[in-house]
């Protein structure tokens, strides 16, 4: 799972993409919105199971249709994700604001 990916993601009202790093259960990344993704993980039977917090800045739209009005705003999302990351293809991921679809691209390793 090590890597650096990037990320393309549709919801209920648009799209999005980003870029994450995937390194020995730690999740770290950034969105086109601004949107900061911090998380860990842990593999258990070829599942990556673990909680990601995306900390959007004030004004943000999220493409489930939710918004972090006037303040930065804090989501935290569970996710428990197959450790090929669908080789991919498109993987539901249900966040607390509405449910999103997700494909990784790997783009390298990480060093």
């Amino acid at each position: 799972m090590n890597g650096i990916y990037a990320i393309y993601y549709t919801g209920a009202i648009g799209s999005g993409q980003g870029v994450v790093i995937i390194k020995d259960g730690v999740i770290s990344g950034a969105d086109v919105v601004g949107g900061i993704y911090d998380g860990q993980y842990k593999e258990i039977n070829n599942q990556a199971e673990g909680l990601v917090s995306l900390t959007l800045p004030a004004g943000a739209m999220l493409v489930t249709g939710a918004s972090s009005g006037s303040q930065p705003t804090k989501f935290d999302i569970p996710i428990n994700l197959p450790t090929n990351l669908g080789n991919g293809q498109p993987l539901l991921i249900k966040t607390p604001t509405g449910p999103i679809n997700i494909i990784f691209k790997r783009l390298r390793d990480v060093i």
